[in-house]
């Protein structure tokens, strides 16, 4: 598909996974980048990464049990610093000789991000768009 100068955006959507009877924490991370084209949302790059975190309850605070685990919200914000960080390496070198390397993955505030993931439970879509 041709790309005719219309803004892009792009959008993050999480999701986190506890491996049974561990303290390993799996992030989802993807990236979403869209353009709208005749009236309709044309995908231009789908870029997902899995991120293993293992936490130690003693560590951070975190609560334990074999299902469940509640992790603090610094300890959040590191999970999803390092995710978009490596997202925004991998998506640099991937579009480098495209037309999409003008549009590296911005800068989201974390704050936003982990107030979002709080509210909706597991699952979280951030938007930003290029004009």
């Amino acid at each position: 598909m041709r790309y005719d100068g219309a803004p892009v955006e792009v959008n993050l959507t999480t999701s986190f996974n506890k491996i049974a009877a561990s303290g390993i924490v799996t992030l989802r991370l993807g990236v979403h980048y869209t353009t709208m084209r005749s009236q309709i949302v044309r995908k231009l790059l789908d870029y997902v990464i899995e991120a293993d975190f293992e936490i130690s309850g003693q560590d951070f605070d975190a609560e334990m049990s074999d299902e469940d685990m509640i992790v603090p919200a610094d300890l959040l914000a590191l999970m999803l610093g390092i995710s978009i960080g490596a997202a925004r390496g991998m998506i640099a070198l991937r579009t480098q000789r495209t037309f999409l390397r003008h549009y590296p993955l911005p800068v989201y505030n974390l704050d936003t991000l982990i107030d979002n993931i709080l509210v909706a439970g597991q699952e979280v879509t951030a938007t930003a768009a290029f004009a």
